[in-house]
């Protein structure tokens, strides 16, 4: 149980943050110099899944945020980025889970 424990705290301290960055950045995304927070969440996706590939879970949520902050939404873009996660899901976690 110690070797859970070592990897489940900072696996949900990168989740955690991931989250409240995608918030923080949907708050001030008409602000200039909001793209800060897209790097730093993409970098702390990159750091975290060298420790646990539950932070893949996250990025569903943070791809939505980010796209209806951008775009309205309708039932036609929320079928298209469904479709798209499937099929973005099919094609990576082959490569994640076996490579």
């Amino acid at each position: 149980n110690a070797v859970e424990a070592e990897v489940y705290a900072p696996s949900m301290l990168f989740t955690g943050l991931v989250v409240w960055l995608v918030f923080h950045w949907s708050e001030r995304s008409e602000q200039v110099g909001n793209e800060k927070y897209i790097l730093l969440i993409a970098y702390l996706v990159g750091l975290a899944l060298g420790v646990h590939l539950l932070n893949v879970l996250a990025l569903p949520t943070v791809f939505m945020i980010i796209y209806y902050r951008r775009f309205p939404f309708t039932l036609v873009s929320f079928a298209l980025l469904a479709v798209s996660g499937v099929l973005l899901t099919l094609m990576v976690y082959p490569g994640m889970v076996k490579g």
